[in-house]
């Protein structure tokens, strides 16, 4: 049975994780499936993205790492690592996740907007080169919204990222 998990509201139980080998060698390394996939759903808007394209023509999004993605990223790191002690993944030092769009998902994102979205993620390699471990995931459904300081937003999310905007509000 597939896990959802709603960020920022609950935090999963991955105790009962199960992994796969998978039978022929990723291109880059060992490939392992978790039996049952995880969603991780982020309900309330994030400004902290951009998209691009890839050398290969693939639609790309670049997410910044909120706490609670971050937490349940770990703690998946952590029940896997459980079942396998050897692994070792490769960190968010950066403080982004970077993610490819599911064949289904809709590739059109607002530039500048606020974004919702679900990640879905369903296994792991180990990569040959470096021995570092990497989800395997993809944003699979995401909704954006254009910012608009026009129309009085309900509950706008947005952070300025500017000092003038700081002081032009110190009246």
């Amino acid at each position: 049975m597939n896990k959802t998990v709603s960020l920022g509201e609950e935090c999963g139980n991955y105790d009962n994780i199960v992994l796969q080998e998978a039978k022929n060698t990723h291109k880059y390394g060992k490939m392992f499936y978790l039996k049952d996939r995880i969603y991780l759903i982020q309900r309330n808007p994030s400004t902290s993205y951009n998209e691009w394209t890839s050398a290969k023509g693939e639609q790309q999004l670049r997410l910044g790492l909120t706490a609670d993605l971050k937490t349940e990223l770990d703690n998946i790191e952590k029940a896997v690592i459980s079942k396998m002690p050897d692994l070792v993944f490769k960190t968010h030092e950066n403080g982004s996740l970077y993610l490819k769009f599911g064949k289904t998902c809709e590739k059109s994102v607002e530039s500048h907007g606020e974004l919702q979205y679900v990640i879905e993620i369903y296994g792991f390699f180990v990569q040959n080169s470096t021995g570092c471990t990497y989800f395997q995931m993809d944003l699979m459904e995401q909704q954006s919204t254009k910012v608009s300081f026009l129309n009085k937003p309900t509950a706008l999310n947005y952070v300025p990222n500017s000092k003038t905007w700081d002081d032009s509000a110190k009246f």
